[in-house]
């Protein structure tokens, strides 16, 4: 009898380890990394999670954090994303390493609508399509917020605030985001003839740069950071990180694009840059101011935008007009 009850013994504590392990399974949450190499992504973020849907997978709910890359990021994928929030909803992604180029799409490389949140590890890529952002924001769509951040190290762990100021200060380690606007569309904020507002960007290395016209007649171009062509840039608060915005022609390095054919460009306010380790530079196209508003091109009774309510209380600013204000 002894050995009988010693089996049933080890088969209860068997099924009970089992059980245990199930159990464990069903409540971990796991980040789901999905690779712009397998198609097109669309993340709408609830209130239980964001939900999923590319290729063959459609409304997956993700338990973790969602992080977007490339199988190979020396290769960029003509792929594009979608991030859209529910109300009171935020979206949380990661940004690892990718590269997006969706100029021969005739779309944004990445859209967000609603409060977007995206942390950046690596060096990640993005170059809209015509009349689009490299990534995308735009006051039509919505009030949300767009924050890009790097408080994390590659690993998942989270960076000290003197590690954040040793890599701005260096140059070194932080992660990166280089965006770039289609024609009339600005690096990060607003499409062609569309007004962004409501952009934090609070660590990271990043380079926003609008896009370039071609052909004879140049029409609506963007800011480096805020309206795309013909739109304005509000609410745009830098507070650490380095950046380097640079405008379209006629459209500001921070804050409104221009419009080098008609008279009227985008206006700016409430821009904000703080943290006494923060570097900006911003360039302003042709007429453009390097933060402030864009300029206007006609011939006859040319305005530019208006700007108000610009703020630096630390941090090193370079801010260059390009035949208008600094």
């Amino acid at each position: 009898m002894r050995v009988k009850s010693n089996k049933l013994a080890l088969r209860v504590l068997s099924t009970a380890t089992f059980l245990a392990m199930v159990s464990s399974c069903a409540t971990a949450a796991f980040a789901g990394t999905y690779y712009m190499e397998d198609g097109s992504i669309s993340i709408v973020a609830k209130t239980d999670g964001n939900y999923i849907t590319q290729g063959d997978i459609n409304d997956k709910k993700d338990e973790g954090e969602t992080v977007i890359t490339n199988h190979d990021s020396e290769t960029a994928s003509k792929n594009t994303v979608t991030i859209k929030a529910e109300e009171d909803c935020t979206a949380n992604v990661t940004l690892d390493n990718v590269n997006i180029n969706a100029s021969d799409t005739g779309k944004a490389a990445i859209h967000t609508e609603g409060n977007v949140t995206l942390e950046l590890d690596g060096d990640n890529t993005l170059t809209g399509g015509t009349g689009h952002a490299g990534l995308e924001k735009n006051d039509n769509t919505g009030n949300g917020t767009l924050i890009i951040k790097d408080d994390k190290n590659d690993d998942g762990t989270e960076k000290t605030e003197e590690q954040k100021k040793a890599e701005t200060e260096s140059g070194k380690g932080a992660g990166s985001l280089t965006a770039t606007g289609g024609a009339g569309g600005a690096g990060i904020g607003g499409a062609s003839s569309r007004s962004s507002s409501n952009i934090t960007i609070t660590g990271g290395n990043i380079t926003a740069t609008a896009g370039s016209n071609s052909g004879t007649r140049l029409v609506y171009c963007g800011a480096g950071i805020g309206g795309g062509g013909f739109g304005e840039g509000n609410n745009i608060k830098i507070t650490g990180g380095t950046v380097d915005a640079t405008g379209g022609s006629h459209g500001a390095g921070i804050g409104g694009g221009g419009n080098s054919y008609q008279s009227a460009a985008g206006s700016a306010s409430n821009i904000t840059i703080s943290g006494d380790k923060t570097h900006v530079t911003a360039t302003g196209g042709l007429w453009g101011a390097g933060i402030g508003g864009g300029a206007g091109g006609g011939v006859k009774n040319s305005t530019a935008g208006n700007a108000s309510n610009i703020t630096i209380s630390g941090g090193t600013v370079i801010a260059t007009g390009n035949g208008s204000a600094g």
